[in-house]
């Protein structure tokens, strides 16, 4: 089965193009691609990509290099495991960036509740 270099997505045989990215499929991975569980951890999962690109942006402007593993197959719509966005980052800068996702989500409570008090 040839897959996508770029996104991972794995084709039918006889696909040669990925739909997605536009370029040529390759009939394997290479192993380094993958994420080695010993050098990165994994801080976040979703099933949406907007919500991961969006974490992955603010952990890079933090200074924390983040990385998305985007598992959704378009063709199996579902909200299991085989469904999940998951964000990484290096071990070393887990417990930083697991700090930095609970101050963001603190501070989507706070902006809503200084929201309702403006309406007021």
């Amino acid at each position: 089965m040839p897959f996508c270099p770029k996104c991972k997505s794995e084709y039918i045989s006889g696909i040669t193009i990925c739909a997605d990215c536009d370029i040529e499929l390759v009939e394997e991975l290479l192993e380094d691609e993958h994420f080695p569980s010993e050098f990165y951890s994994l801080i976040y999962t979703t099933g949406n990509s907007i919500e991961a690109v969006m974490l992955k942006d603010n952990l890079d402007s933090a200074g924390i290099t983040a990385y998305i593993l985007n598992q959704q197959d378009r063709n199996y719509q579902g909200t299991n495991n085989i469904n999940l966005i998951k964000v990484y980052v290096a071990s070393s800068d887990a417990s930083d960036a697991l700090e930095y996702v609970e101050s963001l989500k603190n501070t989507e409570i706070n902006l809503s509740l200084d929201e309702e008090n403006e309406q007021e």
